[in-house]
């Protein structure tokens, strides 16, 4: 039986790395099959431990265990265990795939180089790429909880611009289900539990295929990812009712199952090929939809925090600013309101944002509330040295707000915190020119 859930993946994941009693064989079969989502400290620990039961020197370079897919490199399988070859797809492109352009190619009118790299990911292009749908017919879908590959049973193909990762063959042990409507992959290497990649990148997904026509939406199932929790549900009920779409018209794969489509079968190209977080760089197109949506969403009346916001991070388990408190005694002293997001219900969190003129916080989901205040605003982020990206700069500048940045110092625990000079904290806060 495998594993079926992220969870237990990375459990089973790390016991074989771990385990000295599981030899090379077992643990490259276990690495095959493996389901869980691939982040460069697994690929690394893997790695490693490859390198000791093959009783090397030095480690054995990623280039040369690894193939671009995440999948074990073929030339790696044919010296050591070449019947374990047979149980990955091929790759295949997309060039069957009808290319419906959504987007065309745009001067980038945000760019910005002053963030420093690696943080500058986005703000730096001079244009956007076109932003594009791919339309086929049939094929198998395997999806589950931040996972997806769009695969060729019978060819034994996968198609890495619709699939996460290559998976292996056993994929085909799970659950498959017959679907006889159009499909329409909206999940991509993003959580989508995560507020900003579902508000920046999920939703526009959904919006555009309906406004472009691609698609009838009340005939279709968009295939989401991530677990279910407030803020999607906030925001789907708003999508449901502004489109008089149904709940059965999105699927959120709770394990893994595999879709069989008879239908017509839709992704896009800042899944895998462009990506172009958030909101397809910001695109005025995405930013006019994201907020026409949101502005449908009703919150508390008499909810009012002051102007001023500053967003704790103290109860996040990475990337916490670890001395916080003396940021948060600084900017109580500015006369900002310290609010700890996961202290109040989603509606809430939206009303204090929604009516602040000034908010201040480290990178992290609870800027994404930007989205919701119709300015004029002004946003202070904080950010990790090379952890994070220029998402919220986008954003701010491409909602007409002042925005302006710090980057603290790296403290070496493995969780991405970081360290604020307070001094210097509180004489920016206060010599801010909003």
């Amino acid at each position: 039986m495998l594993p079926d859930s992220i969870e237990s993946d990375r459990r089973e994941f790390f016991r074989h790395v771990f385990d000295d009693s599981i030899g090379l064989e077992q643990l490259l079969r276990f690495y095959i099959s493996y389901h869980g989502l691939i982040f460069q400290d697994q690929r690394n620990h893997f790695a490693s431990r490859v390198s000791r039961l093959l009783g090397c020197a030095t480690e054995i370079p990623h280039s040369e265990l690894f193939g671009r897919h995440d999948e074990l490199a073929e030339d790696f399988l044919n010296s050591h265990c070449p019947t374990f070859n047979d149980l990955y797809f091929k790759a295949a492109d997309h060039s069957s795939f009808k290319a419906v352009e959504i987007l065309p190619e745009s001067p980038n009118t945000l760019q910005d180089n002053s963030l420093p790299q690696p943080l500058n990911q986005r703000s730096g292009r001079a244009s956007r790429a076109p932003f594009t749908a791919y339309v086929g017919n049939g094929g198998s879908l395997m999806c589950g909880p931040n996972q997806f590959q769009y695969f060729d049973r019978a060819a034994r193909q996968f198609y890495p611009a619709a699939s996460l990762r290559s998976y292996s063959a056993d994929i085909l042990m799970y659950e498959a289900r017959s679907v006889d409507r159009p499909v329409v992959l909206i999940q991509d290497y993003g959580d989508g539990s995560n507020f900003a990649h579902f508000a920046f990148d999920w939703l526009p997904r959904i919006m555009h295929a309906i406004e472009s026509g691609l698609i009838d939406p009340k005939a279709c199932i968009f295939v989401m990812g991530g677990r279910k929790v407030p803020f999607q549900m906030l925001l789907l009920d708003a999508l449901i009712s502004h489109y008089k779409l149904d709940w059965s018209n999105f699927l959120f794969p709770e394990s893994r199952l595999v879709l069989d489509i008879g239908d017509r079968f839709v992704f896009f190209s800042d899944q895998r090929l462009v990506p172009l977080h958030p909101a397809q760089m910001a695109h005025p197109r995405s930013i006019s939809l994201i907020r026409d949506l949101c502005a449908q969403i009703r919150t508390p009346v008499g909810i009012d925090e002051g102007p001023k916001i500053f967003i704790s991070r103290e109860d996040a388990k990475l990337r916490r600013i670890a001395n916080e408190a003396e940021l948060s005694t600084a900017a109580h002293k500015a006369g900002y309101h310290v609010i700890r997001m996961g202290d109040h219900p989603i509606e809430r969190q939206i009303a204090i944002v929604r009516n602040a003129r000034y908010v201040v916080g480290p990178h992290g989901m609870g800027l994404t509330h930007l989205i919701f205040n119709r300015g004029p605003m002004g946003v202070f982020e904080l950010f990790h040295p090379s952890l994070g990206t220029d998402a919220y700069s986008l954003m701010a500048r491409a909602l007409g707000f002042h925005y302006h940045w710090y980057v603290g110092k790296e403290i070496l625990d493995h969780k991405g915190s970081y360290s604020v000079d307070a001094a210097e904290f509180e004489s920016t806060l206060s010599n801010l020119q909003w």
